[in-house]
C-alpha cells in the first residue's frame, strides 16, 4: 500500500492515500494494519516541498514501512522554526538585522542563514562582558 504526502493539503482535502502530514499518513496506515488491512510493502512517498514538524515524527515497530522521497524531488523535513521579520538597525555604529525571536525559541543551538549554517552575533566576540554599574 502507498500512501502520498503532499506540501500544502489541508486536512480536510486529504484523501484514502493522499495527506499533507507524515504523521497522519502513518497514523492512516497504522489504523489499517490494527485492522488487518494494511498491504504490504507499506511505503510512504514524500513529494517535493518542506514539511515543518512541531513535534518529532512517532513511528511503532509494528509493522514494516519505508518512507522515501518521490522519485527525483527532494522533500524538506525540518524542526526549524523560522525567524522573521528582520529589521536594519545601527549597534555601536555597525550596520546589523535585528528581530524578536518567537516565545517557543529558548536557545539557540543552530543558526542558519538561507541554508548555510551560521553564527549568531554576540558582543563581545570572546570571552565575556563585565557590567561594572547599570
Amino acid at each position: 500500500m502507498i500512501f502520498h504526502v503532499y506540501e500544502g493539503i489541508p486536512e480536510f482535502n486529504e484523501t484514502a492515500t493522499t495527506y499533507g502530514d507524515i504523521q497522519r499518513a502513518y497514523n492512516r496506515m497504522s489504523n489499517l494494519y490494527n485492522c488487518g488491512e494494511l498491504d504490504f510493502p507499506a511505503k510512504i512517498i514524500i513529494h517535493k516541498g518542506t514539511y515543518p514538524l512541531t513535534q518529532p515524527l512517532h513511528f511503532n515497530n509494528k509493522f514494516p514501512v519505508s518512507i522515501e522521497a518521490f522519485e527525483d524531488e527532494r522533500p524538506i523535513i525540518s524542526g526549524a522554526t523560522q525567524i522573521t521579520d528582520w529589521q536594519p538597525c545601527q549597534i555601536n555604529g555597525v550596520s546589523a538585522l535585528r528581530t524578536v525571536l518567537p516565545a517557543e525559541v529558548k536557545e539557540l543551538p543552530f543558526f542558519y542563514v538561507n541554508g548555510k549554517m551560521a553564527q549568531p552575533a554576540r558582543y563581545p566576540r570572546k570571552d565575556l562582558l563585565r557590567v561594572t554599574d547599570i
